[in-house]
Parts: C-alpha cells; structure tokens; sequence
C-alpha cells in the first residue's frame, strides 16, 4: 500500500485523470492508516478487519481502472504515440492488481513466498544510494514482515532510533543457509555462517547492517517489533559506515546463534531457543523451533512471525477452511490471538518462530 501510494503521487495525468487518481490515494492513505492500528486480540474481529482490508483492496483496484480507462479515452481522442498498455498509470495498476491477487485468493492471509517475482517487481523500494532494497510485506499487530536486500557486492547500515518512536521496532538480521555475507552490529563484524544459517538480534539505538559478498543480492534481514515509521527513505534508516566495526570469527560476539546446529535433534513441539528474559539476553526476540511430524504442532499466536526452515506442510487456522502450503524459506505474518496448526506433508518440517517482547 505504501507503495502503491507513492507511485499514484508520481503519476502525470491532466486534470480528470488526477482527480480520479486523488481518490484512489485517498482510499490508500485509509488502508495504511487500519493496517497499522493494534491488532484485536479476539479470532472474530481479527477476521472481521481482514475481510474489510479485501474490501478497500477492491475499492481502490476499482478507482484505479476508472482512472486507467479515463486516460484511454482521453488518448483514444487524439495523438497517441504509447501503446494502450504502455503508460506509467497502467503499470502501476498492472503491479497492484498481480500484488493483491496473492492477497485476495490466499486461502490462508500473510504468506510471503521466497523469491516471489511479483513481489520483488511490483512491492519493493529500491534506496538507490545504499543499493538497498527493503521488500514491503503485509503487518500484523506489531509485526513488520519486510525484508531488506542488500545489493550484489554492497554494503548497507543504519540504527533504529528510540528519539523518532517512543517504541521503535526491533530487528534481526537472519539468513539460510547459502548466503555469502557479513553481519555488522555495534562495533562487531562477522561473516555469515555459510552451512548451518544463522540469527543474530538488533537492539534498539545499535547501529547495524551488512555486507554482501556475492553477485546476486543478499537477504540480510527483516524486523519486527515496536512501531515501524513508513515514511521513504524510512526515518529510521540512517547512514552508518559498516566498514569500520570491528571482525570477529564469533557470532556470539554480536549475540548470534547457528541455526543447524541449535535445530539439529530437535523432537516434535515448540522449543525455546533464544528466551530475552534471562540474563545475558537483552534484544526483546522469543526465538522458538516449531518441529511438526505425525499429528503436527497447535498453538494460539500472540502476532508472531514464523519463516519455515525446511520440509514441506501445511498452515491451518484451527477451525476454519483456511490453510496454505508452505516450503522452506515462505514467510507467515499470525494475527494474534488465533489458532494456528502446522502438518508436515513429509516425515517433518520445521518452522522459525520470533515474537517480541517489551523489555
């Protein structure tokens, strides 16, 4: 939606065409602002606000095909030198309606699938200076899924600061296995754990960010947590040289943790691994490991975030038709206060699950 928003802005249209693109902004501004109010903690209101976002989703599709007909139109009347579907207006139209096609026939809401060529094409913002590209996915409650992606052989790095928010967002930085780069916080550098993957938490007021060593761009990080500022350039991404902190060969240095091997013989169930109420923990992530096998695992979300580490299954919300399948890599954004169960479609599949806590 954010966007979305911008694009319409830097739409040229004469004056009809303008005004119909007004009310669709206007439309926009209205879903952002519901989006990011608290999610209610009840299953039923939860439900009732998603069926009213796929409403204003159809409302502003609606208003933006008005406006897409009105520039036809107007063309079709005189010189025409585009071809119909080639005008910035149509792309724009082109990009929301593919983007929230995944929303409107998920059968399960909040899945962002890894790689998703749509959503890289038409629900990213490219910060030409940094060579950052932050990938704008939907939120739940106090969850941002987004993704940051750093440029082929580019660095990136920047600090949440607690003077733009009184409860600014959260961050880990998390990568699968795979990827070649390098994780920066504070004054620490360490490379990334190529073979096992690995987590490392953001605090607050801690400058921190990347490098990527390797020619296709890398997936650094997403955040979550706090109250995240929309604005673009985000107000709380501000320049900090990585280069000059410091290299360590240990992740925990920068409180880090190897996935493969905190996960390896891991049973069935929901195991802590990282819990920010014992000492020595002081980011705010509950980092736990959903081991779904035979029956699958059940629990009652409080607005986590889950990324599926391997195998393959299927998301239920306890009750209802609603489900997805899910692979290695998909992102899921849980409304709190809603059921949720997981089966494997193979002997197991094991799922990443982050939730904040105010510390």
């Amino acid at each position: 939606m954010h966007v979305l928003a911008d694009r319409i802005r830097q739409v040229e249209a004469n004056d009809e065409v303008r005004e119909i693109l007004l009310q669709a902004e206007r439309l926009t501004t209205e879903a952002i602002a519901r989006r990011l109010t608290p999610s209610p903690l009840d299953g039923e209101t939860a439900s009732e606000r998603l069926f009213q976002e796929i409403e204003q989703i159809g409302m502003i599709q609606s208003t933006l095909l008005d406006a897409l007909e009105t520039e036809r139109r107007i063309s079709a009347g005189g010189p025409d030198t585009k071809a119909p579907g080639d005008t910035p207006l149509s792309r724009v139209c082109l990009g929301f309606s593919q983007a929230m096609s995944r929303v409107l026939h998920a059968e399960l809401p909040y899945v962002a699938r890894r790689g998703d060529d749509v959503s890289l094409n038409h629900g990213t913002v490219f910060l030409e200076s940094q060579g950052l590209r932050i990938h704008i996915g939907p939120l739940s409650d106090r969850i941002g899924l987004h993704t940051a992606y750093i440029g082929p052989r580019r660095s990136f790095g920047h600090i949440h600061s607690s003077r733009l928010t009184e409860k600014p967002n959260w961050e880990y930085h998390f990568v699968l296995p795979g990827q070649k780069g390098s994780h920066v916080v504070g004054d620490f550098r360490c490379d990334m754990d190529y073979n096992d993957g690995d987590i490392v938490g953001v605090p607050v007021d801690t400058p921190h960010g990347g490098y990527n060593h390797d020619a296709a761009p890398l997936e650094l990080h997403f955040c979550a947590g706090g109250n995240i500022p929309w604005d673009y350039p985000p107000k709380d991404l501000s320049p900090y040289d990585v280069s000059q902190s410091a290299y360590t060969k240990d992740l925990s240095r920068v409180n880090g943790v190897s996935l493969k091997p905190a996960l390896e013989g891991l049973g069935p169930g929901i195991h802590t691994i990282i819990d920010p109420q014992k000492p020595g923990r002081s980011y705010g992530i509950t980092f736990s490991a959903v081991v779904a096998a035979g029956q699958g695992v059940e629990w009652e979300s409080m607005g986590e975030l889950v990324q599926v580490w391997s195998g393959h299954g299927t998301m239920e919300v306890t009750g209802t038709a609603m489900n997805a399948r899910l692979g290695p890599g998909d992102k899921c954004a849980l409304l709190p206060g809603v059921r949720y169960r997981i089966v494997s479609s193979g002997t197991a599949v094991t799922m990443l699950k982050f939730a904040m806590v105010d510390l």
